[in-house]
């Protein structure tokens, strides 16, 4: 695979169409702010927000709440009536302790 391109929500919302032909993979920098459904949330950086659909199976062992800086790696997925969301492949959460939470 390609090397995820450093993008924002504004940036990914304003290419969509282009990158979602292109099979694209976009990384962004920001908060899960809400859960909407099963798998998918609103994702919010300093640009906007935009909606992505994490797989159980790629959400992080480690807790995390709408406070926690992520890196999310994912393919932009355009549609003229949904709108654009990304399917998200990795999380990385940004500042947690190595090993995850501490708690005693």
């Amino acid at each position: 695979g390609s090397k995820a391109k450093l993008m924002t929500v504004k940036q990914v919302a304003d290419d969509a169409l282009k990158l979602d032909r292109k099979d694209t993979m976009v990384k962004l920098e920001g908060i899960i702010v809400e859960q909407l459904g099963d798998e998918m949330y609103w994702f919010e950086d300093s640009t906007g927000k935009i909606k992505i659909e994490i797989d159980k199976k790629y959400m992080p062992a480690t807790e995390f709440n709408h406070e926690t800086k992520v890196f999310i790696i994912g393919e932009v997925d355009y549609d003229l009536l949904e709108g654009t969301e990304i399917e998200v492949k990795t999380i990385e959460l940004i500042g947690q302790p190595a090993g995850g939470s501490v708690k005693n």
